[in-house]
């Protein structure tokens, strides 16, 4: 389960390419093909190791007028499947 208070990033071993319908992602580490719909690449894109999942599913709601608790709900759902197929990492702060 991914927490609003964690931070995302990109696995960098993940390779992405363009198709008609969405993004595809392909993780070398479990030689899967994952196949994004455009508003959920953008979800991914905006994992950059600075904002937590919460403040992009906010950020999110706004710029698609959408009411945050139901966009916290689907984001963290989704990116809790993404982190399981290696496709995002929680970010570890070192201290």
């Amino acid at each position: 389960m991914i927490n609003p208070s964690d931070i995302l990033v990109r696995s960098s071993c993940c390779v992405v390419r363009d198709q008609e319908s969405g993004k595809l992602v392909y993780n070398p580490h479990t030689d899967e093909l994952h196949l994004v719909p455009p508003t959920g690449f953008l979800a991914i894109e905006l994992c950059d190791g600075l904002k937590t999942a919460g403040e992009i599913a906010t950020g999110l709601a706004s710029a698609f007028d959408i009411p945050p608790e139901e966009v916290r709900v689907a984001l963290l759902s989704f990116f809790g499947k993404l982190v399981d197929r290696g496709i995002l990492q929680i970010y570890e702060r070192e201290t």
